[in-house]
């Protein structure tokens, strides 16, 4: 059997356990008020949005069917992925990022901020 084709079958249960302990990380985060961590990353001069990674990273509450967030303008929730161990925890992580999001696209608006591209 080819090493790279061994280390897959061995290594893909292990890999798989590692991601649902990346889990805590977005459980202590998404334990927090989302509007709370926001302002306290736009005080800090943070204007990232949170992206949240499923088959593609979304930004909720900022991508939409005709506008998408600059890339260069999000962080991606660590945590999420398209195999949650825990689909509530990933549905969480769905709100957390659209309320904080939310906060800062007001931020960027007032601020008349690009940070979308979006389709006529």
């Amino acid at each position: 059997m080819p090493r790279t084709l061994a280390a897959a079958i061995f290594l893909g249960p292990l890999a798989a356990l590692a991601d649902c302990e990346a889990e805590g990380a977005l459980r202590r985060a998404v334990a927090n008020d989302p509007t709370t961590v926001a302002n306290a990353a736009l005080s800090r001069g943070d204007v990232k949005f949170l992206g949240v990674a499923g088959y593609a990273v979304s930004v909720p509450g900022v991508d939409s069917q005709k506008c998408r967030a600059h890339r260069g303008r999000v962080r991606v929730l660590e945590g999420t992925s398209d195999t949650p161990c825990d689909v509530a925890l990933q549905r969480a992580a769905l709100e957390f990022a659209h309320t904080y999001n939310r906060v800062i696209k007001a931020n960027l608006d007032a601020k008349r901020i690009e940070y979308a591209t979006c389709a006529p």
